[in-house]
């Protein structure tokens, strides 16, 4: 391990960092690993408490595994308790197909639907976030729910809701960081076999896709941090500001849009966080 990657103190000693890398992130890259320890130390979460969690999975573009960073309910909860704004919630609340909201779901059938509110100590209104049941539950080959969504319906759709008001609440401390529950659908077998793409797209060599994808995020990297803002997860801002995904899949009209944002931001008529805001606003 190079162990400049990550900064080491009082709590991310040199035996802990190699435990959490041997334990928590097997199979990562150095740049993985540097990524997942700078996030578990900018909002103090612990992956031996399964408060934070390194995931590896399948990129078909990229024909290999990549980690993704996901973080349990309660870390997003102590995430935004830890900020000094937040002061509660309300809800959850749950709709059927009449769109009509109850704080308790007795139907056998699945909700439609789940809101949660979430209220900051600055703001005279909370925010609220709705996660629609179709979008996040997760399924088996067959189209059968899994175990766990099967059985607990309410609150696995509750969860993922709870997840968007946090992250809409508090952008600064969780952009770009997704929910187990909220990324579960991300793991649904396809039931047909992916098509093969037509000749018209982007045929470019992936090693001169991935070059342009990282002096993108290094640019916008370094002018994150001339503002103050930590760029973890920057390719996930990048990719819900071009409304787009995946990040490594940015074609020309993507790119245009972030050269565009970067002039901007040069030319003072705009900043990074102002812009990033917006998104989450």
């Amino acid at each position: 391990m190079n162990s400049g990657l990550v900064l080491v103190n009082s709590e991310w000693t040199k035996e802990r960092i190699q435990l959490v890398k041997d334990t928590y992130c097997k199979g990562s890259t150095d740049n993985e690993f540097q990524l997942f320890v700078g996030t578990c130390q900018k909002l103090n979460l612990s992956p031996e408490a399964r408060q934070v969690f390194a995931v590896k999975r399948w990129d078909s573009s990229l024909k290999r595994e990549v980690m993704a960073i996901q973080i349990s309910i309660d870390g997003f909860r102590l995430a935004a308790e830890r900020t000094g704004h937040y002061a509660g919630q309300d809800g959850p609340f749950w709709c059927g197909e009449d769109g009509v909201w109850q704080d308790v779901w007795l139907s056998e059938t699945p909700p439609v639907a789940a809101k949660v509110g979430v209220y900051r100590k600055d703001w005279v209104k909370p925010i609220y976030a709705v996660a629609r049941f179709k979008t996040y539950s997760q399924t088996k080959k067959d189209g059968s729910l899994t175990m766990m969504w099967a059985k607990m319906d309410d609150l696995m759709i509750a969860k993922c809701a709870e997840s968007l008001a946090l992250r809409k609440a508090f952008p600064n401390d969780l952009s770009g960081i997704y929910s187990q529950d909220e990324m579960a659908q991300s793991e649904n077998e396809q039931k047909t076999q992916p098509q093969p793409q037509p000749r018209s797209v982007d045929q470019r060599a992936p090693a001169k896709i991935q070059s342009r994808c990282d002096r993108v995020l290094s640019s916008f990297a370094s002018m994150c941090k001339s503002e103050g803002i930590t760029p973890n997860g920057l390719e996930y801002v990048l990719e819900d500001y071009c409304k787009s995904k995946p990040f490594i899949e940015f074609g020309d009209v993507q790119m245009d849009m972030l050269s565009g944002l970067k002039e901007q931001v040069k030319s003072g008529s705009t900043t990074l966080k102002a812009e990033f805001e917006k998104l989450y606003a």
